[in-house]
């Protein structure tokens, strides 16, 4: 049985989560400030992935800061990290061989608590979907996939005060709110996590690159193999 003065605890953080609004904030710095709270990395770095690509990228586009208002097809690379998107927008905003970079959370991440959040919850303002799930939607979109990784890894919390900041930021979870009628019986789920020690869960992410068709080759004849001597034709 959870006491009335941990219960408050955990009111008072979700309370200041959602005054905060961080809900549309992914940046990993603000996940390092949680404390109690750490994340086992991937094995790959998606600020390096996209430094990489941008050194032969001329017009480069984020889809987490103000997007065109039409798509002009005009960007040689387009990034997206823990947003959502719709894959035909995207490939109207490619050149010809432009590229696509997005890094996502997978189906599974956190999954050992989803359920314990319950009705006292919002729902994510990013939709989660699966590695498998992403790639058909770009390739239905006329892209070529040239990258897909996937890495499964695990969080630790302390307490339930971090996971319940985690939840709160990341746009993907669903974050429990400060006026919801269920809130004591969803934040008591939750603590059932931790009777045993620190809750150990599921870190799921994937990173995909896609590529736009290049220019069509309409074909031409090239002569330049031939022989300067006139041919002889043969008399028959």
């Amino acid at each position: 049985m959870v006491d009335q003065d941990r219960l408050q605890q955990w009111r008072q953080v979700v309370a200041q989560e959602a005054r905060a609004g961080n809900g549309s904030d992914t940046e990993t710095a603000d996940r390092q400030e949680i404390p109690g709270f750490a994340e086992q990395d991937a094995p790959w770095r998606f600020e390096t992935l996209v430094a990489n690509l941008s050194q032969t990228a001329d017009r480069v586009l984020d889809l987490g800061e103000e997007l065109p208002e039409a798509a002009d097809g005009t960007y040689d690379l387009v990034v997206c990290r823990f947003g959502a998107f719709d894959a035909h927008d995207v490939a109207g905003l490619l050149q010809p061989d432009g590229t696509f970079l997005t890094e996502q959370a997978g189906s599974d991440d956190l999954a050992e608590v989803l359920d314990d959040l319950g009705g006292a919850s919002s729902e994510p303002s990013v939709p989660r979907a699966s590695l498998m799930d992403m790639e058909n939607s770009l390739v239905r979109a006329g892209l070529t996939i040239e990258r897909a990784d996937a890495f499964r890894g695990k969080y630790t919390f302390d307490d339930p005060g971090a996971l319940l900041r985690y939840t709160a930021r990341m746009p993907w979870l669903p974050s429990v709110q400060p006026d919801a009628p269920g809130l004591d019986a969803t934040l008591t789920e939750l603590a059932s996590h931790f009777e045993e020690g620190p809750l150990e869960a599921t870190a799921s992410r994937f990173v995909l690159l896609a590529r736009a068709p290049g220019i069509p080759d309409s074909g031409r004849l090239d002569l330049s193999s031939l022989p300067d001597d006139d041919l002889e034709v043969p008399r028959v």
